[in-house]
């Protein structure tokens, strides 16, 4: 559980899309070689569907990591110095002037 804990909600799902999608392509070989070319194309369809939800938690995760690396809180910071407190790898406070 504690692996878990640490990783981001989007990439969490994400992963979970991309294991459920990759579940799902057995079935789409076992009924492609078996001739049943229906069950394919539906069980593909939703291979595909699950891949591409997989790919876009995972640009969501990557953009959210991205805001929470910018600093657009201390933009009207124009002249001195500051110092920024980062616990466990987020922005807590910014201080100005010190």
């Amino acid at each position: 559980m504690e692996l878990i804990k640490g990783i981001n909600s989007y990439t969490q799902i994400a992963t979970v899309f991309f294991i459920l999608g990759k579940l799902t392509f057995f079935p789409v070989v076992v009924n492609l070689f078996s001739g049943n070319i229906e069950l394919s194309r539906i069980l593909l369809f939703v291979y595909c569907i699950f891949i591409l939800l997989s790919i876009c938690f995972s640009l969501f995760s990557m953009k959210k990591l991205k805001q929470n690396k910018t600093l657009d809180s201390i933009s009207d910071y124009n002249n001195g110095s500051f110092l920024i407190k980062v616990e466990n790898g987020k922005i807590i406070e910014v201080l100005q002037n010190i």
